[in-house]
């Protein structure tokens, strides 16, 4: 009886597992691999109008809700998108990630054109619905964009990575319910 009780005791005492989270009938990862291994911050979806784009999940190495410190902030972090829409094209996606990266720096993106051309080509290739692409930032490397889990390529550029963050976390994010919705709130 004595055992049975230390054991149960001993189960309540552990840390219990951070539950994966389900928006819009999709999974997201309550992790995300990398060192130091990088915990979900908050998820929602991308809209326009009636049509839900997105799936979008921010993975911090601990929970944070202030974006500024997010995006300024050299530790590793994420952003998963899980598409959903069969209307979002190649086409679509560029031209709104080309206005999030102006809204994102007020305009001034010359510091880092050549930067935001290489990221912008890894959506030349056709988006299907259920393609997931994730932008995992780490000081050393630099930001790692991957394509349902194929490296497309490797971006070091700390001012890029705040820009590309920025595109949902900053004053004029791409949208501010995701944006709330991202930090947690």
């Amino acid at each position: 009886m004595r055992k049975t009780c230390l054991g149960l005791l001993a189960m309540l005492m552990m840390p219990l597992p951070v539950l994966a989270i389900e928006i819009g009938g999709i999974t997201l990862p309550d992790v995300v691999q990398s060192e130091p291994e990088l915990m979900l911050n908050g998820a929602g979806i991308r809209t326009k109008f009636i049509l839900k784009i997105y799936v979008a999940g921010l993975y911090l190495v601990d929970k944070n809700d202030n974006a500024a410190k997010i995006i300024s902030a050299e530790e590793p972090m994420a952003i998963r998108l899980h598409i959903l829409s069969p209307k979002l094209t190649s086409e679509k996606l560029t031209k709104a990630t080309e206005i999030g990266f102006d809204n994102s720096t007020g305009g001034n993106v010359s510091g880092i054109a050549v930067e935001i051309e290489q990221f912008l080509a890894v959506f030349s290739d056709e988006i299907s619905v259920d393609d997931v692409f994730q932008f995992l930032y780490t000081p050393e490397i630099g930001t790692i964009v991957t394509k349902n889990d194929l490296e497309i390529t490797i971006i070091d550029s700390s001012e890029f990575k705040k820009a590309l963050f920025g595109i949902w976390l900053s004053d004029k994010p791409a949208q501010a319910h995701l944006k709330g919705a991202l930090l947690g709130r």
